[in-house]
């Protein structure tokens, strides 16, 4: 009866000792994926909201949608350029910047790029691009 209960605690903890890791791991990774989801989710809102207020700032003022590279601020109320790119505080080493083309003298082109690092220290960049045509001439 003894040997038949010791038999039995060696064979759980070799079956523990076998599945716990294996779970452990898993938990882990699901973790590590859901905050990498919300990362690119973040990002995704900022560069999509960095076009959308480049297109602000174009339909207020032409003029300022000048070629090169922007960051933006929201003071206010309302958008501006400000310097080469933006720091993002809750994105590891988070930047959005902001590129403006010339096409011809009615015509942009806008790309809004979001760059940051995963929890294992990846790259990520997440980009959209938009034409802007100066209609109100």
């Amino acid at each position: 009866m003894k040997s038949q209960s010791l038999l039995e605690i060696v064979l759980s903890l070799g079956i523990l000792a076998t599945f716990l890791p294996a779970i452990s791991i898993l938990i882990l990774e699901g973790y590590l994926s859901w905050i990498k989801t919300n990362q690119l989710l973040q990002a995704i809102f900022l560069a999509k909201e960095g076009i959308e207020a480049s297109i602000l700032i174009g339909q207020r003022n032409w003029g300022e949608l000048s070629a090169g590279e922007h960051g933006l601020k929201l003071e206010n109320g309302t958008w501006s350029f400000f310097g080469n790119e933006e720091e993002i505080s809750f994105l590891k080493n988070g930047k959005r910047k902001i590129l403006i083309e010339d096409i011809d003298p009615d015509h942009k082109k806008i790309t809004s790029k979001v760059s940051f690092e995963d929890q294992k220290g990846q790259k990520e960049e997440i980009s959209f691009f938009v034409y802007f045509t100066f209609w109100q001439k």
